[in-house]
């Protein structure tokens, strides 16, 4: 069986880990310590398949643990768990420590850990299937070259996401810069909280997405369906096969956003959601009713945010989010609705 050492120095995080895998029937099985001494020593009793470690502990920094689990157990997974506001510092830990995937802290849901998880599982059984067919034979060389150029493909995947991100955060500053610097101390605050949403959304689906459109499904039904507060979603899917999964991932983060916004702005919504496909697209159409009044203004009484700056800092930025993907986009306007449709490259 599948083994897992996690590494968490925080008292309140590890409680909350410890209590998700818990309350699981796992598939693998782990060890959750709280120091980098104890940590190692684990790791050289037992090398496990998977590392997951904090990229800051109060002793011996998450570089130096990173390389020394590496040293000891070159076939581990690693994977770095950090907060949603040191964007900058993770892309450079992973670049040095190259680590597979990201866990935003804290984590909320089971999801937040097990995907990655299997996520470095699969990785792992690839990379070991590609080991084996080397030592086997030599007749074989040139699919296990096809093979290892699929995942040196997959490791520069992650590190041009890992660029996405950082110029993701360029731009959303850049358009905090542009709106002026006599904004109020709140606003500032407000764009900052949501910039970091909008990066933490980046990474979980984008990156750590598990690509399924049926796990995805579930958990934007459970992010803006809530009818007990007049807000409902609804989506369909029109597209004949499967959907690529890293243009699942990237219709779950515009939906996120999209839905982030409207349950931000307004106390109650009535969205829609399809999916279809053309030949080099995937195409999102997003629906939205939202109360107006005759003269086709929005009810003062819907708002949620009444500052019109942060407001259109807050859709701007939104915006820039998911421009980030490199989708076209073109918004209609009704009476009573918006339509947003979204191309996603295939």
């Amino acid at each position: 069986m599948s083994f897992v050492l996690i590494v968490e120095p925080e008292e309140v995080n590890a409680a909350r880990i410890r209590a998700i895998l818990e309350s699981l029937d796992l598939d693998f099985e782990y060890e959750l310590v709280m120091s980098a001494e104890a940590a190692i020593l684990s790791a050289e009793n037992r090398k496990p398949d998977v590392f997951i470690g904090d990229m800051q502990m109060p002793v011996m920094s998450g570089t130096e643990l990173f390389s020394m689990i590496e040293m000891m157990s070159p076939d581990t997974i690693r994977i770095v768990m950090t907060d949603g506001g040191k964007i900058h510092e993770t892309v450079e830990f992973m670049n040095e420590c190259k680590a597979f995937k990201i866990i935003i802290k804290p984590c909320r849901v089971a999801e937040d850990l097990l995907v990655p998880i299997h996520a470095a599982f699969l990785y792992k059984q690839q990379c070991e299937r590609m080991k084996q067919e080397l030592q086997n034979t030599d007749s074989s060389r040139a699919a296990v070259e096809e093979e290892f150029a699929k995942t040196n493909a997959m490791w520069q995947k992650q590190q041009d996401e890992l660029k996405q991100i950082q110029n993701l955060m360029i731009d959303l500053l850049s358009s905090n810069v542009d709106a002026g610097s006599d904004m109020e101390p709140k606003i500032q605050e407000r764009l900052k909280r949501w910039y970091q949403w909008i990066i933490e959304e980046y990474v979980q689906q984008v990156i750590n997405g598990s690509g399924n459109y049926e796990q995805i499904l579930r958990s934007q039904v459970a992010f803006g369906h809530d009818p007990d507060h007049q807000c409902f979603f609804q989506m369909k899917n029109n597209v004949p096969g499967q959907i690529e999964p890293r243009c699942m991932n990237e219709i779950a983060y515009i939906l996120r956003l999209v839905t982030g916004v409207c349950k931000d702005l307004q106390n109650s919504y009535q969205m829609q959601a399809l999916i279809e496909q053309t030949d080099k697209a995937y195409i999102l159409r997003v629906r939205y009713r939202i109360a107006k009044d005759e003269n086709g203004m929005e009810l003062p009484n819907v708002q949620r945010v009444k500052n019109p700056q942060i407001r259109n800092m807050i859709i701007r930025a939104t915006k820039i989010g998911i421009a980030a993907l490199g989708g076209q986009s073109a918004v209609l306007k009704k009476e009573q609705e918006d339509i947003v449709n979204i191309a996603i490259p295939r």
